[in-house]
């Protein structure tokens, strides 16, 4: 059996979770592509393929939790294994108190933290059973600091602290590390602000 480590990233389609998808292709890990674009899903798959790695991709919505699991499912039945779990996707719905509806609050934190929850508990076992492994949870400066108009988002983001850090203490003994990010604003495609705009609200 094939003993090269395997990876997990989520929102691997574009932006940060792609550069991390990449990267761990190029350092050997064989990495299971989750998110919901398809075709950009298909050409990140391609492109670990053509600098010599191994990649397989499962267009997944993460709000949907039997998919979540079913996408684990499916990676560990191909390559017997997961070491590595990226939680990088996110989602936002703009919008102040007033205008956000309780479906897009819902929709938000389905994506942002409830699919970390459902990632982490499927793979946890795995983890645990092949002696550790790293869990990788994507926050942003929303998660350290709450502005207008983005309440469910900084809300999703400030949980991913308190979630990781229990992920953290329960894995501990298992060998099992958890550790959370809080990257700022990136030249990436995802959103509508540009850094102009990002700067007079997300601290650098």
């Amino acid at each position: 059996m094939d003993g090269r480590r395997v990876a997990v990233v989520t929102g691997a389609s574009s932006g940060l979770g792609r550069a991390v998808a990449l990267r761990l292709a190029r350092d050997g890990f064989r990495v299971a592509l989750l998110a919901r674009a398809a075709g950009d899903l298909a050409d990140v798959q391609r492109e670990v393929a053509r600098d010599g790695g191994t990649a397989r991709s499962r267009p997944v919505d993460l709000a949907d939790a039997v998919a979540a699991q079913a996408a684990i499912d499916e990676v560990v039945g191909a390559w017997g294994r997961v070491d590595v779990l990226v939680n990088a996707a996110g989602t936002d719905v703009p919008g102040t108190v007033e205008q956000t509806t309780v479906a897009d609050w819902d929709r938000v934190l389905a994506v942002n933290l409830r699919a970390l929850f459902v990632l982490s508990k499927a793979v946890f076992a795995h983890l645990r059973d092949a002696g550790g492994g790293t869990i990788i949870n994507v926050s942003s400066l929303a998660g350290l600091r709450g502005w207008a108009e983005a309440a469910a988002y900084c809300s999703s983001k400030f949980a991913l602290t308190g979630s990781t850090q229990s992920l953290a203490a329960e894995g501990r003994p298992h060998g099992i590390r958890a550790c959370v990010l809080y990257p700022g604003a990136m030249a990436t495609s995802w959103g509508t602000w540009d850094p102009a705009e990002r700067r007079t609200t997300e601290p650098q």
